[in-house]
């Protein structure tokens, strides 16, 4: 049975509608008052470690929503507690109807889903067995609404039920909860009903509608349709950029020095001013001109500026910038980012030390850090670098993500000194990845930045006669270089970069020793042709990164808000970027133009705002519902009346079906694209559309390698033939032949721009892309 996963918590509309019953926050309010009256009496048998209790109705219930959690947290508490699953959420809206009564303040009604009712029944003879109850789900609005449902589901009222909130699972966490439990939280609950509310009122109003103009499957939803808008403008941006050509001038020059130059003595400048001003070297031939007038050309220092400056560390992850993290590195989806995290987070077995969760809770938006886990991080500094290693103070972080909370910590390790390679005989290998990231950037947030010397150097050049007076000089070229004089954090992690970003000036090295007046040799003149380039089409970590700085959705929601675009057919990715299909077109057009105000990124990031109100109790969730209601329904009948029905143009295939002779079209399907042949229904012939990566099958010399994908999803590439080859590999193949053995592929790491050859293992940092 499935565990709930980064993927289960996606809000109604957003990824499929959740069920449970139709009590409201006032409820809730009631019945944990009516709780706090029994804490008194059951108070003094509180410990913070697990005690044995005897005889039937005597023990104590613990709920978590997990497998893995129930099995970690059943370890640390001991015989006195019994702790059970409920795996992920025990109720939901119905799906055949909106299960929402508008007319009656938006009254939800919830249902148990046939798939949970014998759980249910077994919750709920272990609530009746049970003393106490304590409801452990996750400490965010999500966890907090399981919680309510679970007392609902089970009957659970009738017994003392505590609350408790932990963000990291280990012996000492668990205990402290179960010593200070508190009250369900009426306002979170009420926040998350009203998403789950507002998002079935979006999806069961507009989805429909998609099916009677476009096909049927498709959805619509708050935050994914906004998703799927920033997606498709910025492929329009791309589509619409126009390259523009402009050149630049380099001048590799060298020190005078008695035998020939060392590489060590020599350096590139760069053409920064032409008779004072910015050159503007649009063409081949602006290049050439000043080429000519450089000829015969002398070059002297004329200037050299030094200067230290700090390079500081990253702030601890949160949930997007551990997923964007993972994907620059390490080549992961956002998806399975959050799997691995969440494995983590609910414990591993190391042996002899017992199962240990080993990050803190992996949904959340805050930079905050515990005191104590900063001071044993201190400590961990100390012991491996040294004391100069060790800031006075440990850093604070502000969040700048728009509306972010921070009620949470960062996602650290709960433990510092737990370090990867201790833990690393436990871990599965994408595990240790992760952790290893997840520890290097917290232990390197709590470092001492990086110190540096900066040098910029001026050269001028011209004439003998015109390089007198400084300001006479024709040309002038620029040459900057960095040096680490304190490596700080850097000794341990250093962020990745996007595409786009700019080069880190590292990279370029040290300059040579230099004075104002010294002489230098040209070596050579390098001109370079470039074009502008448009804005890059997003990957998942980029999407996730404006999804958060435009204030859309939350943590829990952006991988699954990722995973249903892709789901649906609206954006395909390409080269680990995500492209909108045809179908994601037609759909973003069709919003935007009938439904402009509720699919509008603004508005959006308005709403997730007002729930973020709803939590902190400063505006009721039934008032807000009317608001958004009365608008949304006005819209949805102009819709109706206004929108056109939208066919979509099977894609020619340039083959003909081998059972009729008609040509064979590529159609869009549930599971992605697919050939089908153009005579149906007469002609029902249909196979799948294999991608060919430009590399011949090493293995039987026939058939090309075609990216596939497994049950699970997964892709993995193979030969055409198959059955009749069998060729298989996880990693892309490259059609690029080892330099070290002579294979006459290579395939990509998942590290950017890396190939390894499978036959020798050699790694090469050139990727030559396939055909």
């Amino acid at each position: 049975m499935p565990t709930k996963s980064s993927s289960d918590r996606a809000p109604a509309a957003e990824a499929g509608d959740k069920p449970s019953s139709a009590k409201s926050s006032t409820a809730v309010k009631k019945r944990t008052a009516a709780t706090s009256k029994s804490r008194a009496s059951t108070s003094s048998s509180r410990s913070r470690t697990a005690t044995k209790t005897n005889g039937a109705g005597r023990g104590k219930l613990v709920i978590v929503e997990s497998p893995a959690k129930a099995r970690t947290i059943g370890r640390y508490l001991g015989s006195g507690y019994t702790v059970k699953a409920s795996m992920g959420h025990v109720r939901d809206l119905p799906k055949s109807t909106l299960g929402v009564a508008v007319d009656a303040d938006f009254a939800p009604t919830y249902l148990v889903p046939r798939d949970k009712a014998k759980l249910i029944k077994e919750l709920k003879e272990s609530v009746q067995s049970a003393r106490e109850v304590y409801l452990a789900t996750d400490p965010d609005r999500e966890g907090e609404a399981i919680a309510w449902h679970l007392v609902q589901a089970t009957d659970a009222s009738a017994k003392p039920v505590h609350r408790v909130v932990f963000h990291e699972i280990t012996p000492e966490a668990i205990s402290q909860a179960i010593a200070h439990p508190r009250e369900i939280d009426a306002n979170m609950f009420d926040a998350q009903q009203a998403r789950r509310v507002l998002d079935r009122l979006v999806g069961y109003g507009v989805s429909p509608l998609l099916w009677k103009k476009v096909k049927r499957g498709l959805s619509a939803g708050r935050v994914q349709t906004a998703a799927l808008r920033i997606v498709v403008e910025r492929e329009r941006e791309v589509l619409a950029f126009i390259p523009e050509e402009y050149w630049s001038l380099d001048a590799e020059l060298a020190k005078r020095v008695d035998q020939a130059p060392r590489k060590s003595d020599t350096f590139r400048a760069a053409l920064h001013r032409v008779a004072g001003k910015k050159p503007e070297l649009k063409t081949e031939a602006d290049t050439l001109a000043v080429q000519r007038g450089l000829e015969g050309a002398a070059y002297r220092v004329a200037s050299v500026s030094k200067r230290e400056a700090q390079r500081r560390p990253s702030a601890p992850f949160t949930t997007s910038t551990l997923q964007q993290e993972a994907s620059r590195k390490l080549g992961y989806q956002v998806r399975r980012t959050m799997q691995i995290a969440q494995e983590l987070y609910e414990g591993i077995d190391l042996g002899p030390d017992g199962t240990q969760g080993l990050i803190t809770y992996m949904r959340t938006d805050s930079t905050n850090i515990a005191v104590s886990a900063q001071h044993a991080a201190r400590d961990v500094i100390a012991a491996r670098f040294g004391a100069d290693y060790v800031p006075e103070r440990p850093p604070v972080y502000a969040r700048k993500a728009k509306g972010a909370q921070e009620a949470h910590e960062a996602i650290r390790p709960t433990s510092p000194h737990r370090t990867p390679e201790s833990v690393k005989p436990h871990l599965s290998a994408q595990q240790f990845r992760v952790y290893q990231l997840v520890w290097q950037r917290f232990i390197a947030s709590q470092m001492r930045p990086a110190l540096l010397d900066q040098t910029t150097v001026d050269v001028a050049a011209g004439q003998p006669d015109q390089l007198k007076s400084s300001e006479q000089v024709p040309y002038l070229f620029r040459a900057t270089g960095s040096v680490v004089t304190f490596p700080g954090f850097m000794a341990v992690y250093q962020a990745g970069r996007d595409d786009g970003d700019e080069a880190d000036e590292l990279e370029k090295g040290a300059l040579p020793p230099l004075a104002a007046g010294e002489d230098l040799d040209l070596l050579r003149l390098i001109p370079e042709q470039h074009f502008t380039q448009p804005p890059p089409r997003f990957s998942e970590a980029a999407l996730v990164k404006a999804l958060e700085e435009q204030g859309i959705g939350r943590p829990s929601t952006y991988a699954p808000t990722i995973a249903t675009l892709q789901a649906r057919g609206y954006v395909a990715v390409e080269e680990k970027k995500l492209a909108p299909t045809e179908l994601g077109f037609v759909v973003n057009d069709l919003l935007v133009e009938h439904f402009p105000r509720i699919f509008d990124v603004g508005f959006t990031s308005q709403m997730e705002e007002e729930l973020d109100e709803i939590a902190a109790g400063e505006r009721a969730w039934v008032p807000t519902m009317h608001e958004f209601y009365g608008p949304f329904t006005e819209t949805l009948s102009n819709a109706e009346r206004t929108m056109e029905r939208v066919r979509l143009k099977d894609e020619p295939s340039g083959e003909d079906c081998e059972k009729c002779g008609q040509p064979m079209v590529i159609k869009l399907g549930r599971y992605g694209k697919f050939l089908a042949c153009s005579g149906f229904p007469e002609c029902r012939n249909a196979r799948p559309l294999l991608q060919r990566v430009g590399v011949v099958c090493p293995q039987c010399g026939e058939g090309e390698i075609v990216e596939r994908r497994s049950k699970k999803g997964r892709a993995f590439f193979g030969c055409e033939r198959y059955p009749a080859c069998d060729f298989v590999s996880w990693n892309r193949p490259v059609a690029m032949p080892c330099p070290q053995c002579g294979s006459p592929y290579m395939v990509e790491t998942g590290r950017r721009g890396q190939v390894r050859c499978p036959t020798c293992g050699h790694e090469s940092a050139g990727l030559a892309k396939a055909g």
